[in-house]
């Protein structure tokens, strides 16, 4: 519903979404549940939407709220330490990092392997106060500013949403009246 609701406060002011996504994870190997997902859901949402690839060399953790604000989560540092180990053994390219939320970031704690590599530029921790920011970095790609015609820029992340949504749109309208033709032909 967090993620409804962000897509719907940004891209269905003036018509209804003619969207809808839900993402699942199947399998839980953990006592702990929440939401440190969500903002990397909703960057996947719109990666997907907007045709955007997204960075591989990044991990990202941190919840969102309905306004696209990042919110703290929990036990950060095991996330960053883990993600390092695996860029460890797979070879650190200077290039990988975590994404994490600005309100963690005052109290983070890791060990000294990790502090060493951000300390010489060989792992980074990227610091964001919203999904835009993250979205920014994760594709590499403009955000954009809804304009006074209500859209956004065309070459922007969310003026490629805004395309593939009003694509959806045209879609279901011609779906509709297709059916009514074929009905009013009965």
């Amino acid at each position: 519903m967090v993620l409804q609701g962000y897509l719907s406060g940004l891209f269905a002011r003036t018509a209804p979404l003619s969207f809808n996504c839900s993402i699942t994870f199947e399998q839980n190997y953990g006592g702990v549940e929440g939401d440190s997902a969500s903002m990397a859901e909703l960057i996947a949402v719109l990666s997907d939407l907007a045709g955007a690839p997204l960075r591989q060399d990044l991990a990202i953790t941190g919840s969102v709220n309905q306004r696209g604000d990042a919110q703290a989560v929990g036990g950060v540092h095991h996330k960053v330490e883990g993600f390092f180990k695996l860029c460890v053994a797979r070879g650190l390219t200077g290039s990988q990092g975590v994404v994490l939320p600005q309100s963690v970031a005052d109290g983070l704690v890791v060990d000294d392997a990790v502090r060493d590599a951000v300390a010489a530029g060989k792992f980074h921790l990227y610091t964001v106060r919203s999904v835009e920011e993250a979205a920014a970095l994760m594709t590499g790609l403009k955000i954009g500013k809804l304009g006074k015609s209500g859209s956004y820029p065309a070459d922007t992340l969310y003026g490629r949403v805004q395309r593939q949504l009003a694509a959806f749109d045209a879609a279901l309208f011609q779906r509709e009246a297709a059916l009514v033709r074929a009905a009013d032909a009965e």
